[in-house]
């Protein structure tokens, strides 16, 4: 990971930012999370991987309540790349770009859980991914997922919070 290496650890409450991950595999520009690992509650913003997991990079372990935005990678997930058994839950990633494919999200084996993934370039996602009352374009796999955009109140300025009428407000699951 360029910005932080999470095995077996907690990343929590944190900013991870401007990070490059170019080293042996170029994975997890912002973090790399493996063995259990657990991201939560951060921001995951301006990073770069050379070839997966834009901001995250997860092989297994969990994502919860983060913002990942504005991320790159060179291959495929410009937000965050899954690498097995792992679970996204309550994030938001938006913004993010591929020179590959799946600009929010890829990888495979992965459980989604109440995520908005919108806004991302191209705005494909894995197709290997289980989405639950998730908010993305097209249509994701799993029960109670929407494809209306998610209803920000200043996208421009990078302000992701949901206006009133969103679609997205209490449509998530109770965890």
């Amino acid at each position: 990971g360029g910005g932080v290496y999470c095995a077996q650890g907690q990343v929590t409450d944190s900013r991870v930012e401007r990070n490059l991950a170019v080293d042996f595999l170029g994975e997890g520009g912002g973090v790399y999370c493996a063995q259990s690992g657990r991201v939560e509650r951060c921001t995951l913003a301006d990073n770069m991987a050379e070839t997966r997991g834009g901001g995250v990079y997860c092989a297994t372990g969990t994502v919860a309540n983060c913002l990942i935005r504005d991320n790159f990678a060179g291959a495929d997930g410009g937000g965050m790349y899954v690498g097995g058994v792992g679970s996204v839950v309550n994030c938001t990633i938006v913004e993010n770009r591929t020179a590959g494919t799946a600009g929010g999200i890829g990888g495979y084996g992965a459980a989604l859980v109440n995520d908005i993934v919108y806004y991302n370039t191209p705005t494909s996602n894995a197709a290997g991914l289980t989405f639950t009352n998730c908010c993305a374009p097209g249509p994701p796999l799993g029960p109670g997922n929407r494809t209306s955009e998610p209803g920000f109140a200043d996208r421009a300025a990078g302000i992701y919070l949901l206006t009133n009428g969103s679609v997205c407000i209490n449509a998530g699951t109770a965890l």
